[in-house]
């Protein structure tokens, strides 16, 4: 969603009144499932997506999310570790999910939930110091000195043919 180019193309149909009610609410819907089901929660916090939403539409989304997602917010960390490919980066798989926290946490103002939250990222970042593969470091080397490389050595200079 964050990326998207449909929901770009959507927010400026809308803009210019050309997007028809049935499918501004069919966006609006799926706009919701992925808020609720902890994919993508940037709509709670763009500007891009005042417009689209009716303000009863947007207090029922935050509502769905603080009923609905913020009880299983451990659920989802949990899902997404067992999705996790270890071939890939630990914290760019992991990056979405603690966006969406920062996100719950600046929505709500609560602090049983900001408590919650805090804990989730305090997991999630252990988890990613767990899971992330340190890369081997190279030796320093002292360019002034190195002579790792062979020095090009030729009769001919870069100039002889220009002073021909």
């Amino acid at each position: 969603m964050t990326y998207s180019p449909e929901v770009e193309l959507a927010l400026k149909l809308h803009s210019l009144l050309l997007l028809p009610e049935v499918k501004r609410k069919a966006f609006i819907e799926s706009i919701s499932k992925y808020a609720t089901d902890g994919y993508d929660l940037y709509a709670l916090q763009s500007n891009k997506f005042e417009t689209i939403f009716t303000e009863e539409e947007f207090e029922k989304l935050k509502l769905d999310v603080h009923e609905k997602l913020v009880p299983r917010i451990d659920e989802i960390r949990a899902k997404l570790i067992r999705d996790f490919n270890s071939e890939y980066d630990a914290e760019s798989h992991m990056d979405t999910h603690i966006d969406n926290l920062r996100i719950i946490k600046s929505i709500f103002d609560s602090e049983e939930i900001e408590d919650r939250i805090e804990n989730e990222i305090f997991l999630t970042k252990e988890w990613i110091s767990e899971n992330t593969i340190s890369q081997p470091e190279l030796p320093a080397r002292d360019l002034a000195t190195d002579d790792s490389y062979d020095i090009f050595e030729s009769e001919r200079s870069i100039f002889d043919d220009i002073d021909s």
